[in-house]
């Protein structure tokens, strides 16, 4: 199991996510950007666009590897 920093998230990101049950790396990429953005619009409603482009950007860099 990868830590979510390691695909260049901080910190404070990475404690969004666990609040919104996503872990890991692998959790991450397996839900996707769109329904990972959706969680954290739901439970942080000043989400913007942006973290979408940024988590697919981070996903997909992570699938070439």
């Amino acid at each position: 199991m990868t830590a979510v920093t390691s695909l260049g998230f901080g910190k404070a990101m990475e404690k969004k996510l666990f609040s919104v049950r996503i872990h890991t790396a692998e959790e991450l990429t397996e839900l996707g950007s769109k329904q990972a953005a959706s969680r954290l619009k739901a439970k942080y409603p000043g989400t913007c666009a942006v973290v979408l482009c940024y988590w697919e950007a981070a996903i997909r860099e992570g699938e070439i590897k």
